[in-house]
């Protein structure tokens, strides 16, 4: 796949990455209460930040090195490593804790924020493909006897001069 990027968009990529993943520190690392947060079940709040995490840091990842298994792996050991260590940290703030269903809900988010973005490269890729296919310009060759050059008889091209 050709994942071209020009330097506004990596840096683009790279702003959003960075003021989410300090938006998500900054949320899960202040004391509960503090900011209000919708009533919405804690795993699914986990399962969100990470998938949007994962889809947001698999952008300038794979523009650089390109997707393949292998940089899935590695940003799928990046959520659960950041994830681990993020929930260990909790311990540390007032009225938070560390669970381990929060960790699973955070690494099931990464897997489906790195599917998402899987297929919206793919779609990407497409669309691409198509608009290049569709301004490539359109050669006619004309075949068939109408359009056959006419042979001229020898004593035409001689009174022609």
């Amino acid at each position: 796949m050709n994942l071209r990027m020009s330097s506004s968009a990596r840096a683009t990529a790279i702003t959003l990455l960075v003021v989410y993943w300090l938006l998500l520190f900054v949320s899960t690392h202040t004391p509960s209460g503090a900011i209000p947060h919708p009533r919405v079940w804690d795993k699914l709040l986990h399962f969100s930040a990470y998938g949007g995490l994962t889809f947001l840091l698999a952008w300038p990842v794979t523009a650089r090195s390109g997707p393949s298994v292998g940089t899935y792996v590695y940003l799928l050991v990046i959520a659960a490593c950041y994830g681990a260590v993020d929930e260990l940290g909790q311990i540390l703030v007032p009225g938070r804790s560390a669970e381990i269903g929060d960790w699973v809900a955070d690494m099931m988010g990464a897997v489906v924020g790195l599917a998402a973005y899987r297929l919206c490269l793919a779609a990407v890729t497409t669309i691409r493909s198509q608009t290049a296919e569709a301004r490539r310009p359109i050669t006619v060759r004309a075949k068939g006897p109408r359009f056959a050059k006419k042979k001229r008889k020898p004593s035409e091209v001689r009174s022609a001069n």
